[in-house]
């Protein structure tokens, strides 16, 4: 494969960045699921909606004796994660599976898009590899969540429709089914369609834009109500119990702080931005209705009103990354352009191989213990019995083989908001002592060395973020019942007092 590219632009440099790169990004994906860097508060919301599908239980009522339920994720996902534990008979090996195919394809789907677009395959390769730099990418890569698979599905319905051969109603088929699997998996990711739509009606393919809008529309409709119907109607219910996640006309008016507060960290995610800013002005108004344009903007639009959700983290931003080292890509393929364009994808590459390979020395070295032994001391610490756990981490009571009794903290306290039942109904259990241990999640907040069980009240009080999570006022009325024991790792264990 030969590696051609006008712009001056040196292929080592290209084919070092995306080789550290890649050895990178290895050695971190053996290294996650070793360490148990996926096994979090959010991944676990996921893990216990496959769980429950697994035991034949398709989205659990909101309020029962069960637990709670709630949440606004869509299926595809956790519906091929239950496959996936009932073939392996692991919910952690099944869910490293699905995170790491969906990588697989999303380096697949940015290939043919971008040899579709005539960059040579060998600079094809390469940028595909570098397209992957991003922390956001990382992070959706080994927390093991749905975001990269939606990706892989929105870039590869791109692919199938650059191409003018794809005048060819069977394409429009195979399109129709990528973003319709993109929207099943994650139900923001419509900037795909939103884009090939918008630039095949600009370019006169009406008819092809409007099948190829409805056509997805109609079948993901259908979908859901179909989920919604297997579900006996609790789907439609979680739904709408949940859908907004808290966002109101201020938190979207505050996007753009959110977004770069969010992302302050990700350094090359930042440079392929800058880079992708100064193409979109390199390219001029000729060109500005060229498809990696149009993919940029809207992508960049739909990203800015994802992060006006307080709970929007890193991993919502992936999409723009692929979109603007596509962006990239194609300006140095095809005509000169300047000095920082050409530098910016290794550029960024080489910094996110450094981080990742730093991360990865940081685990093995700074926490001596995984995850999984971090579980271990908090079961021992909980006992068992024939009483739940309240654990903000659904992999707490998963990993003990038990059954989540709250499904998702964050939706509790959208959920309780709209519906105070839900509020009482937990405040009642916490009086009575319901549950045999709480499990609370700290996060980087957590103490740590030999004091950090010291002051243990104190710090437990003031370092809990409870104000995203529960009913408000949830950590007062835990503590009148419960008392702190010990911080594990990044969670804090109170037993009844």
């Amino acid at each position: 494969m030969t590696f051609e590219m006008t712009n001056n632009v040196p292929a080592r440099l290209y084919k070092v960045a995306a080789s550290l790169l890649l050895a990178a990004l290895v050695s971190a994906a053996v290294a996650a699921p070793w360490m148990g860097v996926g096994l979090y508060m959010t991944s676990g919301v996921w893990a216990a909606l496959a769980v429950d599908l697994a035991e034949g239980m398709l989205y659990r009522p909101i309020l029962s004796d069960d637990g709670y339920g709630g949440t606004r994720y869509f299926p595809l996902h956790f519906v091929l994660h239950a496959g996936l534990i009932k073939t392996l008979g692991n919910p952690i090996a099944a869910a490293y599976v699905i995170s790491y195919s969906a990588g697989i394809a999303l380096l697949a789907g940015v290939y043919r898009c971008l040899t579709q677009f005539n960059v040579s395959r060998g600079t094809a390769v390469l940028c595909a590899l570098l397209s992957f730099s991003a922390l956001t990418v990382h992070a959706c890569l080994y927390q093991i969540r749905p975001d990269i698979l939606a990706t892989a599905f929105n870039v590869w319905g791109i692919s199938c429709c650059i191409s003018p051969k794809t005048t060819s109603k069977r394409w429009i088929v195979v399109a129709t089914v990528f973003f319709t699997l993109a929207f099943l998996t994650k139900f923001t990711t419509v900037f795909g369609l939103t884009t090939v739509v918008a630039y095949w009606a600009l370019k006169g393919r009406r008819g092809d834009a409007a099948v190829l809008a409805l056509s997805t529309a109609v079948i993901s409709v259908l979908a859901l109500i179909g989920v919604n119907i297997a579900s006996e109607g609790r789907a439609v219910e979680s739904f709408l119990a949940c859908a907004t996640g808290g966002t109101t006309l201020k938190s979207i008016l505050m996007g753009q702080y959110r977004f770069l507060y969010t992302a302050r960290f990700d350094i090359p995610y930042f440079i392929t931005l800058a880079a992708a800013f100064s193409v979109l002005y390199l390219r001029g108004r000729n060109k500005i209705l060229d498809l990696p344009i149009i993919f940029f903007v809207l992508t960049l639009g739909a990203t800015l009103i994802i992060a006006s959700d307080t709970g929007a983290g890193i991993n919502h931003f992936i999409d723009l990354q692929i979109a603007g080292t596509m962006l990239c890509a194609v300006q140095i393929a095809e005509r000169p352009t300047n000095r920082f364009v050409r530098y910016a994808l290794p550029a960024s590459g080489l910094t996110g191989a450094i981080f990742v390979g730093a991360a990865v020395v940081f685990l093995n070295v700074y926490f001596t213990e995984t995850r999984y032994e971090h579980h271990d001391h908090i079961m021992k610490l909980a006992g068992t019995g024939e009483k739940p756990l309240l654990a903000d981490d659904p992999w707490i009571p998963i990993l003990a083989n038990e059954h989540p009794f709250i499904l998702d903290n964050y939706s509790m306290r959208v959920m309780s908001e709209n519906n105070p039942e839900i509020a009482d109904d937990l405040f009642k259990k916490l009086d009575d002592q319901f549950f045999r241990a709480a499990v609370l999640f700290y996060g980087n907040q957590a103490p740590r060395g030999r004091d950090r069980n010291l002051n243990i009240e104190t710090d437990a009080r003031n370092l809990y973020y409870s104000w995203m999570l529960y009913p408000e006022g949830f950590y007062d009325r835990l503590t009148q019942s419960y008392a702190p024991i010990e911080f594990v790792g990044e969670y804090l264990v109170l037993l009844p007092r």
